[in-house]
């Protein structure tokens, strides 16, 4: 019976946690922190690591979802890339974003990415869910946490979400 409790209430904390609402149809911004270009791999002739790195934005965009984004920091040169990913790659999709907006929609439940920028400036992104469907957030494990428990719940989510 004790363990039933302790199960049930590990559960709700978990989905407490996990399952609180991304907002709708306001601002956010997000530093993306920039990192040395590896110009010893790339003068090797190697391509792999080159422009892989990418950085989320911690929620879940719905299916027929309409994000708005855009690049402020004013010492920033040059752009990012913002990558909707998921599991099947028909779907996904990726824009260029500079100081203007830029509009990006999902066909599926996917997840936002920018890419991480190279150099000693970071990026800032500003970004708006267009929607009055609350976005979900995503799970991510942080260091120390129960990793058995973040699997668990951190699956029945993405089933959930079917990413």
């Amino acid at each position: 019976m004790k363990k039933i409790l302790v199960g049930l209430v590990m559960f709700l904390f978990v989905t407490a946690i996990w399952g609180h609402d991304v907002f709708a149809n306001s601002s956010k911004s997000v530093n993306i922190q920039s990192i040395e270009r590896a110009d010893w791999i790339a003068n090797s002739g190697m391509s792999k690591g080159i422009n892989h790195d990418r950085q989320d934005l911690g929620f879940i965009l719905q299916a027929n979802t309409e994000l708005r984004v855009r690049q402020t920091n004013p010492n920033f040169d040059g752009s990012v890339v913002v990558y909707l990913l998921g599991n099947d790659s028909n779907v996904e999709k990726s824009v260029t974003v500079g100081r203007e907006w830029k509009t990006i929609q999902s066909t599926a439940n996917l997840v936002p990415f920018v890419n991480t920028p190279y150099g000693k400036v970071n990026a800032t992104v500003e970004y708006e869910v267009v929607s009055d469907t609350e976005q979900k957030s995503l799970p991510i494990y942080k260091y120390h946490e129960n990793e058995q428990s973040f699997l668990i719940n951190g699956m029945k989510m993405m089933e959930i979400m079917r990413l």
